[in-house]
């Protein structure tokens, strides 16, 4: 039997399909005229070589292989004889056969049979050919601006007929595949849990020092005053360090006008030297247009984490150095005091010298 193969592509590619010769021993020629039954998916435009590698006629379409040894080709059942060469160029889904036809050369299959050239009867099986969607994968990554990866962000990827949205993993990394190609995405990053992770009384101090442009060296990055923004105001000012102390001794849980985590496309051009204020606005997605795989990535900036301090990995405790230099040892008098009696409690410390903050 003469079997063709299965194809699949998208519109655009060529791709290959095979022809298996079954339940012959040896093979001593072939000929016969190649078709599709639906010409709008593509057209044939050639062939290429296996077991054996048959004369092609573009104008026609038709095959045809001798061996001139006489000796036959010896075949293993199954063999693939040789590929069927297909340009798909039709709407994605379209559908159609491949198989041989009689015009304007007839098929014909001759073995060698006892020693004796001779012509074979035989079953043609075609095969199926479909156009795919072309799809591509849009990948990438979401780090603190020192390269830490930000794990359970939010990535939402959209265009005008799809969104689905994906979850970073340990090391910040996401992909979303099978996207339909040709499209435009807008990939949109977002996160808002624990608002006061890597929040401290200390990066108020600091922030309050550049605010009034004393250059504190502990501020290095504009990403830095970009998490100062605590309103998403477009500016770092007095009222965050405000807004941010209220979240660190618990008059709120949140943020009122920002997310717990705001995110800068990566390779975002920034200023420098930087200050409160000329880092903003910033491009917080990204808008693609997809032709193949492509890559957007993302820092991340946890919102009045002004020392950078804050755990991507969604916990608590701030992960900076340490900032202090020895031990305050606070004391507080014994007393004795009546149910519900309001009292002042002094509390004093013997080395309270050059404090810049202090949080309980």
């Amino acid at each position: 039997g003469l079997d063709f193969g299965n194809a699949e592509g998208v519109s655009g590619s060529t791709v290959l399909v095979p022809l298996t010769i079954t339940n012959l021993d040896t093979l001593a020629s072939l000929t016969g005229t190649l078709a599709l039954t639906n010409p709008m998916i593509g057209n044939i435009t050639g062939v290429a070589p296996a077991r054996i590698a048959p004369t092609f006629n573009g104008a026609n379409l038709t095959v045809s292989f001798f061996d001139m040894s006489g000796n036959g080709v010896p075949l293993t059942n199954g063999d693939t004889a040789f590929f069927v060469k297909v340009t798909l160029d039709g709407s994605v889904g379209t559908t159609s056969e491949i198989t041989f036809t009689d015009t304007p050369l007839s098929t014909e299959v001759a073995g060698v049979v006892n020693g004796a050239v001779t012509a074979l009867p035989h079953v043609v099986i075609a095969g199926e050919l479909e156009i795919l969607m072309n799809v591509a994968e849009i990948a990438g990554w979401a780090e603190t601006f020192d390269g830490s990866g930000i794990r359970d962000a939010e990535i939402t990827i959209s265009s005008s007929t799809h969104a689905e949205t994906v979850m970073t993993d340990e090391q910040g990394r996401y992909a979303m595949p099978d996207l339909p190609a040709g499209e435009e995405y807008v990939v949109h990053p977002a996160k808002d849990v624990n608002p006061a992770n890597g929040l401290s009384t200390f990066a108020l101090f600091v922030g309050q020092q550049f605010i009034l442009g004393m250059e504190p060296p502990e501020i290095v990055s504009p990403y830095q005053v970009i998490a100062g923004d605590a309103n998403c105001s477009d500016a770092f000012t007095t009222l965050d360090l405000f807004l941010i102390q209220q979240v660190i001794i618990g008059t709120t849980d949140k943020f009122a006008d920002c997310p717990s985590w705001v995110f800068v496309r990566a390779g975002q051009s920034m200023p420098n030297p930087f200050d409160a204020y000329n880092v903003f606005p910033y491009a917080d997605s990204d808008t693609l247009m997809v032709m193949h795989d492509t890559s957007s990535n993302f820092v991340g900036v946890k919102v009045g984490d002004i020392l950078g301090q804050a755990d991507p990995q969604n916990f608590g405790g701030l992960v900076g150095a340490e900032r202090f230099f020895g031990t305050l040892t606070l004391k507080a008098p014994n007393g004795k005091f009546q149910p519900g009696e309001e009292i002042l409690l002094p509390v004093r410390a013997d080395n309270f010298q050059n404090m810049a903050s202090l949080q309980l």
